[in-house]
């Protein structure tokens, strides 16, 4: 009988603690103003705050990311050029360099060609402020800038 209360009591003890955690969390994110649908999304811009410690992971994430949606199921590999990617202080921005085997379309037929990209990333925002990819085709050498 005294292991069934031992349980008991331990159980009551995890849900009261739970309980006050949560309501601890609840309460301040009600003060602060923040409701619970929006601690989903972006909190940061709720409280007027902006993301201010952007690292060269964080450029190179974005930068992946948004080759991967430029060319999204063309690609067969990519690289990013980790000894020439650098935070460009004079600029004030991320200078990441990609290169990477495209495929002609999302059939993945024929040779992939080989394509570099140059992404620069705002270091105070992070967000992309320019994209670029270059490479060859069958016509010659071929530059699409964003």
């Amino acid at each position: 009988m005294s292991r069934k209360t031992h349980w008991a009591q331990a159980a009551l003890l995890v849900i009261v603690s739970l309980l006050i955690i949560f309501g601890s969390v609840g309460s301040t994110l009600y003060f602060k103003g923040v409701s619970f649908g929006d601690f989903s999304h972006q909190v940061g811009d709720v409280l007027g705050l902006e993301y201010k410690n952007v690292t060269l992971t964080d450029a190179r994430l974005s930068c992946e990311k948004e080759l991967r949606t430029r060319f999204e199921g063309r690609i067969q590999v990519m690289h990013v050029d980790t000894l020439s990617s650098r935070l460009d202080p004079a600029e004030d921005v991320f200078k990441v360099f990609m290169e990477a085997d495209i495929y002609s379309d999302s059939s993945r037929q024929g040779a992939p060609r080989k394509m570099f990209m140059n992404c620069f990333v705002s270091a105070q925002r992070g967000h992309i402020s320019s994209f670029e990819a270059a490479g060859d085709s069958q016509e010659g050498w071929f530059r699409a800038i964003n």
